[in-house]
């Protein structure tokens, strides 16, 4: 009878245990990341060539009410967004995963398209916020919020990115002989897109550092290998960046001139978030885990006493990086031992992990850390995150809708 006792004694511990667990990092049905980690593309040395020809081709119940922009924290809109943008009058732009596009302006909520696009899967705001690229099953369209219309591409594109100065869209076509970097005037969409360079890569993210230079970052997994390659526009040559690193994963800014980056342990478990400097040069190994979507990087000082980052690295490019005045807004996992153990960063991208986040704000002059708020109790899975005028904003991946938290 005692061992009867005993051993229905173990079995509620360990549901509550496991309930507890799954709680924090549910599976649950939920849309589409619209970066989902994939096996890295072929890649031999020497990724750029002269560019040929392109060829062309025929919410959760414990969430916060929606609040203006002037209260601490809250919803910015009662619906689910792929992307947003806030301008200098403090308008919040944003894009629904049907393609309406929406602007919320002193709490009030209007449309602004006058016609949707069904079943999108990803959708980028240019950076000065006049036009938006989206990407669905039917192809790519861009919106413009001067005409508020929507306007389908000539061409496939796929995974593109804008060019730093919102000038042009940045995206890899099929060549005649191999893949090819090219550019789409938003301004003549229908006008054929002109070749830049040919690029012996495939399946990539490209940032974009300034007009000249962007970032190719081969998509990597838990299994695969990564790489990355600085790419200069004008002068047709690449880089090496970061190389041999096993679910590799890039967030740079090309205006503060620094990023952060992921790589998966070997055993599949976990992983190492660092610090790069000017040139991609790790700095740093931070003494947190996260991935670098759930991170940004901020240009004026936020943080207060706490512990040290880590330990530094040496950089290979022998100049001095300074990160005065430079800081990093993060959305770390509360349980950490159980982000650790999962396999990143596949379980996160393809949407078989959840997370309840802590907001940490890290002095990259000093390496002092601070919270940034007390969220206990809200179920927040942070993704896209961005400062505007002293307002952080992000994603929360349970119901896809789009918080602000104003900065102190």
């Amino acid at each position: 009878m005692r061992k009867l006792i005993l051993v229905l004694i173990v079995l509620v511990v360990g549901a509550l245990a496991g309930y507890g667990l799954w709680q924090v990092f549910r599976s649950v049905p939920a849309p589409s990341h619209p970066n989902p980690s994939g096996v890295g593309g072929v890649i031999s040395p020497g990724i750029v060539s002269r560019p040929g020809t392109v060829v062309v081709p025929g919410a959760t119940s414990s969430s916060p009410g929606v609040t203006a922009m002037s209260q601490k924290f809250g919803v910015v809109a009662p619906d689910p967004v792929l992307d947003y943008f806030v301008d200098k009058q403090s308008v919040v732009w944003l894009i629904r995963p049907d393609g309406q596009v929406v602007r919320v302006a002193g709490g009030r909520t209007g449309t602004a398209s006058a016609s949707t696009l069904p079943n999108l899967t990803r959708a980028r705001f240019s950076p000065n916020g006049r036009f938006v690229l989206a990407e669905g099953k039917s192809g790519a369209s861009l919106f413009s919020t001067a005409s508020s219309t929507w306007q389908g591409l000539p061409v496939a594109v796929t995974d593109a990115a804008w060019s730093a100065d919102s000038r042009v869209v940045l995206f890899l076509a099929r060549g005649d002989k191999t893949n090819v970097l090219a550019e789409l005037d938003p301004a003549r969409p229908q006008a054929p897109p002109r070749p830049l360079l040919g690029v012996n890569v495939s399946d990539v993210d490209i940032i974009a550092s300034s007009p000249e230079k962007i970032l190719l970052v081969a998509r990597s997994s838990a299994e695969t290998e990564g790489a990355a390659w600085w790419v200069d526009l004008a002068k047709q040559t690449s880089q090496p960046a970061l190389a041999g690193r096993v679910g590799l994963v890039i967030n740079w800014n090309g205006a503060a001139g620094y990023g952060v980056a992921f790589a998966a342990n070997k055993n599949r478990r976990g992983g190492t978030l660092s610090l790069l400097g000017r040139g991609g040069t790790v700095l740093h190994d931070l003494n947190f885990l996260t991935l670098p979507n759930k991170c940004t990087l901020i240009s004026e000082e936020r943080s207060a006493k706490s512990e040290e980052l880590g330990q530094a690295h040496s950089t290979s490019s022998g100049q001095a990086t300074s990160t005065e005045g430079a800081g990093l807004i993060c959305a770390v996992p509360r349980d950490a031992r159980a982000f650790a153990a999962a396999e990143l960063p596949d379980d996160y991208f393809k949407r078989r992990l959840y997370t309840v986040d802590d907001f940490l704000s890290i002095n990259l002059t000093t390496g002092d850390v601070s919270s940034l708020l007390n969220l206990e109790g809200l179920s927040l899975d942070a993704d896209e995150l961005r400062v505007y005028q002293n307002r952080l904003f992000f994603i929360n991946r349970y119901d896809r809708r789009l918080y602000g938290l104003t900065l102190d």
